[in-house]
C-alpha cells in the first residue's frame, strides 16, 4: 500500500490559526466597510457587508476550534448561511 501525502492543511488543531482568524476579524470589518463606502454604498449596506465579514471570521474561528481540520468542509455552509443572511437583510430593506 502506498502512503498518502499529508494534507497541506494538517490534521491537527492549530491554535495559531484560530488566533489569526480572531485577530483578522476587526481589520476585516474595517476594510469591508471602507471598500463598500468607497463604492458609494448606503451606510446600512456598508454595515451589513462589514458585519458579514466580521461574523465570517469569528464563526470560522469557532468552527475550526470545535472541529479542527475537519472544519474545512464547513466553510461552504458558512458562506451559504452568511449569504442568505445578507440577502434577507437586503430584501427586507426594500
Amino acid at each position: 500500500m502506498e502512503e498518502r501525502e499529508p494534507s497541506p492543511f494538517g490534521t491537527e488543531y492549530s491554535p495559531r490559526l484560530v488566533r489569526l482568524l480572531i485577530y483578522l476579524a476587526l481589520p476585516m470589518f474595517a476594510f469591508s466597510y471602507l471598500l463598500t463606502w468607497v463604492q458609494n454604498a448606503e451606510h446600512w449596506v456598508c454595515l451589513l457587508v462589514s458585519f458579514v465579514a466580521f461574523a465570517g471570521c469569528l464563526i470560522a474561528a469557532g468552527v475550526y476550534r470545535l472541529r479542527g481540520a475537519a472544519a474545512a468542509g464547513d466553510a461552504r455552509w458558512l458562506a451559504i448561511i452568511l449569504a442568505v443572511i445578507a440577502g434577507i437583510a437586503e430584501f427586507s430593506k426594500n
